[in-house]
């Protein structure tokens, strides 16, 4: 028995469709067999995205595998992939926020230096561990930092403070 699918705007019914679409704001990605609803009463439309967090994860790596360089759209998606403000961006890449502006922007004058696009690519390798590890916080010139000491606490390694 096929199940009838209603329109949200209007009660009716919707037409399903498969089509390859364009996807994200100014990236270059295609969606394959994409599901689309199509309301026959009003013409209101739905493209479908079942697990879209595995699709932004699957398509996240394979920008950052790609060998050109990136897109301000793909700086853009990848910044948000990983969950970062353009603030909290711009402190991970030790930039200022109008820098991250412009990479997003794709301002010719100032393009995102390779080192810094490298570092992109590597934290949305890395995303899980890197955010774990508060990396914004790391370099800082005038920190004072002592030697650092592990212990393994039920199987686990864990930081510890020295004995003064």
């Amino acid at each position: 028995m096929r199940r009838t699918i209603a329109c949200v705007s209007c009660g009716g019914r919707m037409k399903v469709t498969r089509e390859d679409r364009p996807y994200g704001d100014g990236l270059k990605v295609t969606i394959k067999g994409q599901e689309v609803r199509r309301c026959l009463e009003c013409g209101e439309e739905e493209a479908v995205f079942p697990a879209i967090a595995q699709m932004h994860a699957v398509l996240a790596h394979a920008l950052v595998r790609k060998l050109g360089r990136l897109t301000p759209a793909e700086i853009r998606f990848l910044r948000t992939y990983l969950g970062f403000s353009s603030q909290d961006f711009a402190d991970v890449m030790a930039v200022r926020l109008e820098t991250v502006s412009r990479w997003e922007r794709g301002d010719g004058r100032y393009p995102m230096k390779r080192s810094n696009e490298r570092s992109l690519r590597f934290l949305v390798l890395a995303a899980d561990r890197v955010k774990s590890y508060g990396v914004s916080e790391t370099g800082r010139e005038k920190a004072k930092d002592g030697p650092v000491c592990l212990k393994q606490f039920r199987g686990e390694w864990q930081p510890v403070a020295l004995p003064s």
